[in-house]
């Protein structure tokens, strides 16, 4: 198997990618959500690869990718162009939080062309997708904050109610948190609250599995209900998951593993 960190550079665009690769088997994209970087999904990584080759971009503007204009579909393009350029084929795409709306516009608006796709726990309405708590963190000054939680460490701490298996998250990804630039955070925020999907949801044609979870603390019960409304894709909820489900029940992986099987 081989276990690589690519560089796709063009211009002023970056993408940091890690491939790996056994070959011969389906082969899967993992797309991170806010305020992360590929890294959380590394405690994954041995488990998923027993049945995926894998594909872990950074999105852009976290960990080690850059794009100079940042919009949530020029980060869709800039990933699929990475991936083109190194020749890959995605079969499945996983998008967790802020990057199942990057893995939306992956499916609709690039020629990735997956066979299925899972949008666990995705912000897909916009500002109305966030319980109240979480839009606070929306409105300025207050979204100027998550720069000092991360530079001071802090984020661990506030986000203990959550994460209920922090621990699990490597070293390495809280460097990563704490050394971002303080535009990526905000930037990226204002996108989650800012681009509705829904409509680009509806019209989807593929397989796509949403995963829901009632009593997640960053989304609505409003945005949940509201993914029920299409009919157009599947709706799983898992019962005592977390914001992060992959963190939190094996029933995650058990969801995802007959998806993509069935």
């Amino acid at each position: 198997m081989k276990d690589s960190i690519i560089i796709y550079k063009r211009k002023t665009t970056k993408i940091s990618f890690r491939a790996v690769i056994k070959g011969n088997r389906p082969v899967l994209l993992l797309i991170h959500g806010w305020s992360t970087s590929r890294k959380f999904w590394h405690p994954f990584i041995n488990v998923l690869s027993e049945k995926y080759d894998l594909i872990i971009p950074d999105v852009p503007n976290f960990g080690g990718s850059y794009i100079p204009n940042y919009s949530f579909e020029n980060c869709a393009e800039a990933i699929y162009d990475a991936i083109c350029s190194n020749g890959y084929k995605i079969d499945y795409t996983l998008g967790h939080s802020m990057g199942g709306a990057i893995t939306l516009l992956l499916t609709t608006k690039t020629n990735l062309n997956p066979k299925k796709i899972v949008l666990a726990n995705s912000v897909i309405i916009g500002r109305e997708a966030l319980n109240p708590m979480t839009k606070l963190l929306t409105i300025f000054p207050i979204r100027c904050l998550p720069y000092f939680f991360y530079r001071f460490d802090l984020a661990r701490f506030l986000m203990s109610h959550d994460y209920q298996n922090i621990k699990r998250i490597s070293s390495e990804a809280a460097i990563d948190l704490r050394n971002q630039q303080y535009s990526s955070l905000i930037i990226a925020l204002k996108g989650i609250v800012q681009q509705d999907l829904l409509s680009t949801l509806q019209q989807i044609t593929i397989p796509t599995l949403a995963i829901i979870n009632e009593d997640d603390p960053i989304i609505s019960k409003h945005h949940n209900a509201v993914l029920s409304t299409c009919r157009n894709i599947s709706l799983k909820q898992l019962q005592g998951a977390i914001h992060c489900p992959m963190y939190s029940t094996q029933l995650f992986f058990k969801t995802i593993y007959d998806f993509f099987g069935s």
